[in-house]
């Protein structure tokens, strides 16, 4: 199996590894009190967005923990999922990944 790629920007991909190892911690879906006041002023999108995000994170990192695997690589992994997130944030795909889901959701309902 290969190991890790170290193409990129170093200090950014060292800043996505310390991001990612806040993951170990907090429960899924729990936000805290200073985060909903943060969040309160935010586009509902960016915010659902950034929600479903964390909760992947975390649940991943949970996962792959349960399925015995060394932290580091649960770290890694969850770092190149964020990286999806960021790029994904970065590139508008969350306005019409939140127009997808609330449609799928719609049609649930009916």
């Amino acid at each position: 199996m290969l190991g890790i790629t170290k193409a990129g920007n170093r200090h950014l991909r060292r800043l996505v590894v310390e991001i990612s190892n806040t993951y170990r911690r907090g429960a899924v879906g729990r936000k805290s009190a200073a985060l909903k006041e943060r969040q309160k002023d935010m586009s509902k999108d960016v915010v659902a967005y950034a929600d479903k995000a964390t909760n992947r994170c975390q649940r991943k990192y949970q996962r792959m923990m349960f399925k015995g695997k060394n932290s580091n690589q649960a770290v890694a992994a969850v770092a190149r999922e964020l990286c999806c997130f960021i790029w994904g944030m970065m590139t508008g795909h969350y306005s019409r990944t939140a127009q997808a889901e609330a449609s799928v959701y719609r049609s649930e309902l009916d």
